[in-house]
């Protein structure tokens, strides 16, 4: 049967009809029960055909848009990815992009380009943070965040919360279990993500609710004093209100913010209080009684230790014997 023919049948102009046979027309229901009686072969037949063909084209719409995707895939560390267990290890390329894309949850890089926070954050000279591994270590901890149970946020709850933090602070180990289940009652979430290579973060502070922030470390270094610095100046962020900032602590720069430079103090003086510190070091040998001194103000030595190295009173080979480091893969709670 000729297209004129059948249109001739159909009722139709027979424009229509090559249209419809070179797939540039899509079947209608009204259509399929013109053919249906033309030709004799059931309208469902013809509706489900026009369905398959426009999902054939949708497949080869997101196959081409995928495979524009892959020039991206260097950018991300894929592979620690999926050691880690954040996405699937795949093999091709399209499928490696594809599961990126579940990750963060977007149609395409270009989308992640234009949500991802623009974060703000500290560096030192020597850190080289590459944006992507680090928006991929925020989008694992803001996916591990959301899972977290927690309270509204309560400022007072959270400030008392923090004074029963510091006791913890005194141990080798940090307390994972405990830290995250106290300021989870005050609503704040706490997640431990070790960092990927070259994200270079020691701990990131956002809101993923307006009645939730979510503060992000990273174990980067293992190093006791450090990590109580990280969290304690990230709660100093937290106590500065609700804010779609993300804000994110890579080790002190001497261009820092004035917020940095605040919650900098924050920790320094929440850890050890000023006016006990300032006796301390203008004591005679302070190096000498770092663990009398850590044992009356009720911290660790590593504490100590780690702050006089910072503020150049003692080098910083020194006294690293009260300053171990310890296993990140031994704590519970730690995203692995």
């Amino acid at each position: 049967m000729t297209q004129a023919e059948l249109a001739t049948r159909m009722g139709r102009p027979q424009q229509a009809v090559n249209e419809i046979v070179n797939a540039k027309k899509m079947i209608t229901p009204e259509t399929a029960l013109e053919i249906e009686r033309a030709l004799g072969v059931a309208a469902s037949f013809w509706t489900n055909l026009g369905a398959i063909h426009r999902l054939i084209q949708a497949r080869d719409a997101r196959q081409a848009a995928i495979d524009a995707e892959k020039p991206w895939l260097k950018r991300f560390p894929a592979a620690e990815m999926a050691k880690r267990g954040w996405i699937a290890a795949r093999t091709k390329p399209a499928e490696r992009v594809d599961e990126l894309l579940g990750f963060f949850g977007v149609q395409s890089f270009s989308a992640l380009d234009q949500l991802a926070p623009g974060a703000s954050f500290r560096k030192t000279p020597a850190a080289k943070v590459d944006r992507w591994p680090l928006e991929a270590w925020l989008r694992r901890g803001e996916r591990l965040g959301a899972a977290v149970h927690a309270e509204p946020f309560d400022e007072a709850a959270f400030r008392a919360a923090l004074a029963d933090i510091r006791e913890l602070a005194a141990a080798d180990i940090p307390n994972l279990p405990r830290l995250r289940d106290v300021c989870a009652r005050a609503g704040v979430a706490v997640v431990v993500v070790p960092s990927l290579p070259k994200a270079g973060v020691n701990g990131a502070t956002r809101w993923i609710r307006p009645d939730r922030a979510l503060i992000q470390l990273s174990l980067r270094y293992k190093w006791l004093d450090i990590f109580w610095f990280s969290f304690f100046h990230e709660a100093a962020h937290v106590l500065e209100g609700y804010s779609r900032r993300v804000v994110i602590n890579s080790n002190g720069d001497s261009g820092a913010s004035e917020s940095e430079r605040r919650a900098d103090q924050f920790a320094a003086d929440a850890l050890i209080p000023p006016d006990d510190w300032a006796r301390f070091i203008e004591s005679h040998d302070p190096p000498r009684h770092v663990v009398r001194f850590a044992a009356k103000v009720g911290t660790h030595p590593a504490i100590v230790v780690g702050r006089l190295q910072h503020e150049g009173r003692i080098a910083r080979n020194r006294l690293n014997d009260l300053r171990p480091r310890f296993d990140g893969t031994a704590l519970a709670g730690v995203d692995q």
